[in-house]
Order: C-alpha cells, then structure tokens, then sequence
C-alpha cells in the first residue's frame, strides 16, 4: 500500500514539474502578448516597414491584452463598435495606437479618458503616422474613469 502511494505521489510530482518546466511553446500552447511587447516592435523610429510585416505574419491572430485611455469612441452600424485608445507603448502623431472592435448590441458605456483593460485578436497592423494595432473579438473592462 506504501508503495502505491509513494508511486502516485512521483508520479504527481513528475506532471507538476513539467507543467511549470516545460514553456509553452514546447506544449502547442501560445502565451497571450501584451500590447507594450507588440508596440515596441513595430516602432516606426526602429523597424522599417518590411520589420513591421514580418512580425505581423509572426503575431496574426495571437490573443493579445493591455491597458488604456480611451481617446474615442465610433458607434457603428449593427453591432460593431470601435473604440480609440492611446497606450502607454507609444506616443503617436494621430493619438491613438489601438482600435479596438467591439461586438456587441448596444453600444459600450465608454466615453473618451476612461481607463480600460481589454484583450482581444490581433488583426492589422500599421506604422502609418505611429503604429496602429487593430485587435477584434475584444473583451474589456473599465478600470476608471475620466483623468
């Protein structure tokens, strides 16, 4: 009896050790980016355009989450809504570096300085006056309100 529990506590401890050792991208599983690392990557002052497509093809339709400040919101028709926001990753010349697209069927109750966790899919990217990243399939939640 000894032995079989001494027997299911190694093998226990076996699987808990690989599950912390092993890094995900050994398991088939991505670890979600944050929306700072994306950002730094796609720096206009730092990468050329082509940089900034050959991490696109590398980040398309990775999960990825961050923090901002709304800067605008769009009502859409339907029931897709995009939301404006500026992060801390960057500081470009149109004011925002994050377009958030928003299903739902009535529109969010966001207005613009209201500070928002989101996540969502990375969907395009753009260094066109500061980079832009348009992240659909979108979840957020306020974190405070206007500054």
């Amino acid at each position: 009896m000894i032995r079989y529990f001494r027997f299911l506590f190694v093998i226990g401890s076996l699987f808990f050790l690989f599950q912390i050792a092993v890094p995900p991208a050994f398991t088939g599983e991505k670890s979600m980016l944050t929306i700072d690392d994306v950002l730094k990557n796609v720096d206009p002052a730092k990468v050329t355009k082509a940089q900034v497509k050959e991490y696109y093809k590398e980040i398309e339709g990775q999960k990825v989450k961050g923090e901002g400040t709304v800067v605008n919101f769009f009502p859409g028709a339907r029931n897709t809504h995009r939301i404006a926001l500026l992060t801390a990753g960057s500081d470009p010349e149109k004011g925002y570096n994050v377009m958030l697209y928003v299903t739902q069927d009535s529109p969010p109750d966001v207005s613009k300085g209201d500070r928002i966790t989101f996540q969502g899919e990375i969907t395009r990217l753009s260094a066109y006056k500061g980079a832009l990243i348009d992240i659909h399939g979108t979840s957020f939640q306020k974190t405070g309100t206007k500054q």
